[in-house]
């Protein structure tokens, strides 16, 4: 048992220090599998363990170790998922492309100054990518026109909203993917638990009922 959770302490550390520390090689696709795979084992060793360390009095102590694991791992998942959804958050709102604004194109007509009118369509157009109507210094309604800074910043705006849609997408699956795995894990840790414990506990029965038959005499 003390190997058992020597093991499934190293299977628990590995990946989290990996990530810390050694960024670059976790963060391979192959060693991505690894790091799949010790998850996946975990959902095995934690609950064979405490169930195991229960059957066994000498090991009672030991159980808090598998329970604590379980429960860091639970936590974790936890506050990844509700990491997930602050990311997302944050990305959607800072990132998204509403309707123009009612007051900005009112002030960009009915604005006390010509250079607040103009600056109004400007900041339309970097924002949106649509030229507006506004008044000219002659208060005369004109189309703008943007300049060629304009358009730059309008298309590195495009840019930075089609990357934050993209890491939206991927945010969102990776939130899934935290939710099944937390699905899993609570999942197996019960099953395997309670399927360890009463097979020991009957194996354990029978045993002692094995020892308390009488012996024939030879």
């Amino acid at each position: 048992m003390k190997n058992l959770a020597t093991i499934t302490s190293l299977v628990f550390l590995v990946p989290i220090l990996g990530k810390q520390y050694l960024p670059e090689f976790f963060s391979l696709w192959y060693i991505q599998w690894f790091v799949l795979a010790a998850f996946m084992s975990l959902s095995i060793l934690l609950p064979f363990g405490f169930a195991k360390c229960l059957l066994i009095p000498k090991y009672n102590q030991q159980a808090f170790l598998f329970l604590f694991l379980f429960l860091l791992v639970s936590a974790l998942n936890a506050f990844g998922i509700n990491g997930f959804d602050s990311i997302r958050t944050i990305l959607t709102i800072s990132n998204s492309t509403q309707a123009i604004p009612k007051q900005a194109s009112i002030a960009a007509v009915e604005h006390e100054k010509a250079d607040v009118r103009e600056a109004m369509a400007k900041a339309i157009y970097i924002e949106h990518g649509l030229p507006v109507v506004y008044k000219d210094t002659s208060n005369e309604l004109i189309l703008y026109k943007p300049t060629a800074i304009d358009e730059q910043k309008y298309n590195e705006r495009h840019i930075i909203v089609g990357k934050a849609k993209t890491l939206i997408t991927q945010v969102t699956q990776q939130k899934k993917e935290a939710m099944y795995a937390v699905i899993w894990l609570h999942g197996s840790f019960f099953v395997i638990f309670l399927t360890t414990f009463i097979w020991g506990r009957r194996k354990s029965i029978n045993q002692s009922t094995r020892d308390e038959e009488p012996k024939g005499f030879i």
